[in-house]
């Protein structure tokens, strides 16, 4: 878990969730209306397994589903507001298990071939369109 300046990232290695021990440490947040000074928390997962098949965009292997739903059962009390993901479909396999049990749809942010530009503009949309929520990356 990382703390700045109104800004809370936690990092998550799916290989490494467990339910319901990787939420420790989230703050639940109130899901219609946060307060204006609550801190923002970004829960930044990699995408779980993924199959082997061949081709640039794989869907997520068995094990890659259950990591997935073992994550949304993690943060289920953890009250993300957002989820979002990339163009693959393993990201969107990642994240649809807790988008899912929280009525959410899940927000596509396509990857370009720029990374750093990447990175800049969703931590602005995190900053401001997500502002005192808690968003699952």
């Amino acid at each position: 878990l990382v703390r700045g300046a109104a800004l809370v990232v936690a990092v998550l290695a799916p290989a490494l969730v467990a339910a319901p021990v990787a939420a420790q440490g989230a703050v639940p947040v109130a899901k219609d209306a946060p307060a204006v000074d609550a801190p923002s928390i970004v829960i930044v997962t990699r995408h779980a397994e993924k199959a082997q098949d061949p081709g640039p965009d794989p869907v997520l292997s068995a094990n890659g589903r259950r990591r997935a739903q073992a994550l949304a059962t993690a943060l289920g009390d953890a009250g993300v507001s957002a989820v979002i993901v990339t163009q693959f479909k393993r990201s969107h396999e990642t994240g649809a298990p807790l988008a899912q049990a929280r009525g959410l749809t899940p927000i596509e942010r396509p990857v370009t071939t720029n990374a750093d530009a990447y990175a800049i503009a969703l931590a602005q949309e995190l900053r401001t369109a997500h502002a005192g929520r808690t968003v699952l990356v």
